[in-house]
């Protein structure tokens, strides 16, 4: 099973803590991660630690008695929606494709992107799949022509 293999472990700071706070001062966060295997449309797999965020009271997040470290039940899910899953807050969890910035989409909606921590070892992930390739891939040969620019221009520095 993958969760054997792959467990979720919580997070703690330097001090060892586990709860973190937030804004609100009754309320907290405990961090999992998990490593897991994910695999394109072209079957290629890379391993990529995934984290989520468990919320709640402190007094809840406490009794779980979690420790730094600790392997917990469970897996972590990912979900992606053409809706935002916080309306308030629509440019929250916008999916965005590696280090070019730019946000992955279905036609003109974009796509959201969360995870979440889940007991529930049946649970799959939801994923979407873009249709902005054609941007994704103009960018990222932007982004080689860039990096072969800059390697051209160092190893002329260095001739006699």
């Amino acid at each position: 099973m993958e969760e054997e293999r792959n467990p979720v472990r919580v997070v703690g700071d330097e001090a060892g803590s586990v709860i973190h706070p937030t804004r609100n001062p009754l309320r907290g966060y405990v961090k999992v991660v998990q490593d897991r295997p994910l695999f394109d449309n072209r079957g290629h797999v890379r391993i990529q630690t995934v984290s989520a965020i468990i919320h709640g009271t402190y007094d809840d997040l406490g009794k779980l008695d979690y420790k730094a470290g600790e392997k917990i039940e469970g897996k972590i899910i990912v979900q992606e929606s053409l809706e935002p899953f916080n309306p308030n807050n629509p440019d929250y969890h916008i999916k965005k494709a590696g280090d070019t910035n730019i946000i992955c989409k279905v036609g003109e909606k974009p796509i959201y992107r969360r995870t979440l921590y889940t007991e529930v070892r049946s649970k799959e992930d939801n994923l979407i799949q873009h249709d902005n390739v054609d941007e994704l891939r103009a960018a990222y040969s932007l982004q080689q022509e860039s990096i072969s620019n800059k390697s051209a221009s160092a190893s002329e520095d260095f001739e006699l």
